[in-house]
């Protein structure tokens, strides 16, 4: 990211799992689409999607994507989904 930039992510999270799964190894689309839900997927996220991120260096925050400022009409244009937070990312300030 550029300074002072942010990524705005949203990915689907099991609460089903404790820790993200992911296997390189399964290569087949009917076998992805098996383990992971999706055909090109290689990983299901687990609730440890945030720490996953501050892991590599960025500083997160969670938001749900339904706000006062953000009504329907916004989920639908941007197709979010109501139930899924989004993960604010920047650079952590920890970094030089």
């Amino acid at each position: 990211l550029k300074p002072g930039g942010y990524a705005i992510l949203q990915v689907p999270i099991s609460n089903k799992i404790e820790k993200t799964i992911e296997d390189f190894t399964i290569i087949k689309p009917e076998e992805r689409h098996e383990a992971f839900g999706q055909f090109d997927h290689v990983r299901v996220y687990g609730p440890d999607y945030k720490e996953r991120l501050e892991a590599v260096g960025f500083f997160v925050t969670k938001q749900s994507p339904y706000t006062q400022e953000w009504n329907i009409n916004h989920l639908t244009k941007y197709a979010l989904n109501k139930k899924e937070e989004l993960y604010i990312a920047h650079k952590s300030p920890k970094q030089d």
